[in-house]
């Protein structure tokens, strides 16, 4: 399995990914990646400035995750507190496997990549965000070793459970 930047030419095997997710997010009864979220906009923005990433297990997109170091407007306030008062940090956004390789801690190498990202760039935390009824979001972030520091407000005012990892 590799990671990799995604390319425009990526999309049409990207979108799926999303559509699956929000299917599976509905049917947990979760309102997050509704209403036609991510937008094929927002994706193509995301590979524009070299934030996408694919995970691929030969040569197949399995998984797809933003990984940034541009910063997070809604982390600016939190009802709780961060870990660290690090102003540099990376947000991992947009996180997704295929189905049909769920349960296989494939979120890991996302996690992984990013942190190696981080000490590639001298980055000593790690932030990310999800909706209160992602179980299976909150166990995989959990397990690898982020802390729920409380909760951040999109910009549309829904509430996100937030969570960082000092390195």
């Amino acid at each position: 399995m590799n990671i990799r930047l995604a390319t425009k030419d990526d999309m049409p095997k990207m979108m799926p990914l999303f559509e699956a997710a929000s299917r599976g997010l509905r049917e947990m009864g979760v309102n997050q990646w509704q209403n036609g979220y991510p937008q094929p906009e927002l994706i193509a923005n995301d590979i524009a400035n070299g934030v996408s990433y694919l995970l691929e297990d030969n040569g197949e997109i399995i998984g797809t995750a933003v990984i940034s170091f541009a910063g997070e407007p809604t982390y600016n306030y939190i009802e709780g507190k961060w870990l660290t008062d690090e102003e540099a940090f990376v947000v991992i956004h947009r996180q997704t496997i295929r189905p049909d390789r769920r349960g296989q801690r494939l979120s890991d190498l996302f996690f992984g990549y990013a942190e190696q990202l981080c000490r590639e760039r001298g980055v000593r935390s790690m932030r990310i965000d999800t909706h209160e009824g992602n179980l299976p979001m909150q166990r995989a972030v959990e397990r690898y070793g982020f802390v729920r520091c409380g909760v951040i407000y999109l910009d549309n005012g829904d509430p996100r459970l937030a969570y960082e990892k000092p390195l």
